[in-house]
């Protein structure tokens, strides 16, 4: 590539030089020398004088005809090499064009083949479309028959309707008409029929008054009886009543309360055991209230070690006598001696009622700081929703007042357990336990308990 460079380099370099050159001598000129015979002396002297002359300056003339000689040579040759650069550039120009004019010929033809397959799905496009309107067409002749033929049917029809409506209009103007006359008259009997009712429905009322007279003339006297009974039974009930436990005469024996009105220890420890199943694996669980100590004998048979505090000293005595390990001390005082995380359960069994609210408030505080992460609290109560359960709650003189389970939770709440629930605990044996979610057990259950879990610290 680099030689054939060089080598058009150098043709041009001498073209150029040749055609510099003929640039630069192209001026000149030789005037020839014209000589006739028919010449008189005069004119021969002349043609001599013309030939010394001639011969004399030939060697210049013949000078300046070299130069012309070489200057047509160099002519010829620029001449001769501007040809062969023409054909060259002829020749290149060819064979540049020829891939260029087959390319050429190709795109013509792939082109036509184009337009070939252009033009023939043009024309299967046109048939198709021709035909989908003519379709079109039919479907919309078609249909132009049929809403010619339903809107006439609907003009015959509207105008039936028409016809019928005026019908009914006029016959029910005979109707209303009708009914007035009935109205008017059955308006005109009833008045008279009133006025019969009211003088009927006055002997009635006086008979009705004479009867009520006479009812409450027997209340009155089934009143007396029962008075008449109440007396009598009055020194039955004494006597009944003298034959119960008397309470010593320096305190009130809540024991002895308890064994009267709220039941056995049996009882009341069967009811109690569904509770185990929230304190199994638990090391330290703390019995609140724990009176006579049914659910410490609960935890002592599962292995759980339970401690009791009440501030009964006759509870005390009686829990000691079954070797059960009991503290005798106010149990919101108890709380605040126990170190903080300390316990892992704690359960008191109608017990919150007998607090104040300031102290109530305390128990749940204190409960849920003496409890470690994932301890429990468990508090059972009267349940407020049940009507028979206030003659209980109210039979003990050391009650506050009722609490309501939404109150119960609450209090847990902001106390800070993180997980709360809400059971209903019916006092038949046999009844199966239930969740709040039941609204039957809400208002047929006699007790309830909160079920409280602390997860993790959050005061």
């Amino acid at each position: 590539m680099n030689e054939r460079t060089n080598k058009k380099t150098v043709r041009k370099d001498e073209l150029k030089a040749n055609l510099d050159f003929i640039n630069t001598h192209w001026d000149i000129q030789s005037t020839p020398t014209i000589i006739d015979n028919k010449i008189s002396l005069k004119q021969g002297l002349l043609f001599k004088f013309q030939n010394l002359f001639y011969s004399r300056f030939i060697r210049h003339i013949d000078l300046i005809a070299d130069q012309q000689a070489i200057f047509n040579s160099f002519v010829s040759q620029a001449l001769t090499q501007f040809n062969d650069q023409i054909a060259q550039n002829n020749e290149n120009v060819s064979q540049t064009l020829t891939p260029f004019n087959d390319q050429i010929t190709q795109t013509d033809e792939k082109v036509s083949q184009t337009l070939t397959l252009f033009n023939d799905q043009i024309a299967q496009t046109d048939e198709k479309v021709s035909q989908a309107l003519t379709q079109f067409n039919d479907q919309i002749a078609q249909t132009d028959e049929k809403v010619s033929r339903e809107t006439k049917n609907l003009s015959d029809r509207i105008i039936t309707i028409e016809n019928e409506l005026i019908g009914e209009k006029n016959q029910l103007s005979q109707d209303v008409q009708s009914f007035k006359d009935r109205w008017s008259e059955a308006i005109t009997t009833l008045q008279h029929r009133t006025l019969a009712v009211e003088i009927t429905e006055q002997a009635n009322l006086d008979n009705l008054c004479q009867r009520i007279r006479e009812v409450d003339s027997q209340i009155n006297s089934l009143i007396r009886s029962i008075n008449e009974i109440d007396s009598a039974l009055k020194p039955r009930i004494s006597m009944n009543l003298a034959g119960m436990p008397i309470p010593k005469k320096d305190r009130f024996n809540y024991l002895e309360f308890e064994e009267v009105f709220r039941g056995s220890e049996d009882l009341i420890k069967e009811r109690q055991r569904q509770y185990i199943p929230y304190f199994k694996g638990r090391k330290k669980v703390i019995d609140l209230g724990s009176g006579r100590g049914e659910f410490l004998v609960l935890l002592n048979e599962e292995g759980i070690q339970g401690i009791g505090v009440d501030c009964d000293q006759d509870m005390i005595l009686r829990s000691r006598e079954k070797g059960l390990n009991v503290i005798q001390q106010d149990i919101l005082e108890y709380l605040e001696e126990v170190p903080d995380k300390s316990l892992d359960g704690i359960f008191s069994a109608q017990v919150v009622e007998h607090l104040p609210f300031e102290k109530l408030d305390l128990f749940f505080k204190r409960s849920y700081a003496k409890l470690e992460n994932d301890g429990i609290l468990i508090v059972e109560t009267v349940n407020t929703y049940n009507f028979s359960a206030f003659r209980c709650f109210y039979m003990d003189p050391t009650h506050q007042k009722p609490l309501f389970p939404e109150l119960i939770s609450y209090m847990c709440r902001a106390s800070g357990f993180d997980t709360i629930e809400v059971k209903f605990i019916p006092t038949d044996l046999h009844t199966q336990h239930t969740n709040i979610s039941d609204p039957d057990d809400q208002w047929t259950c006699g007790d309830y308990a909160v079920i409280a879990k602390k997860i993790k610290d959050h005061i």
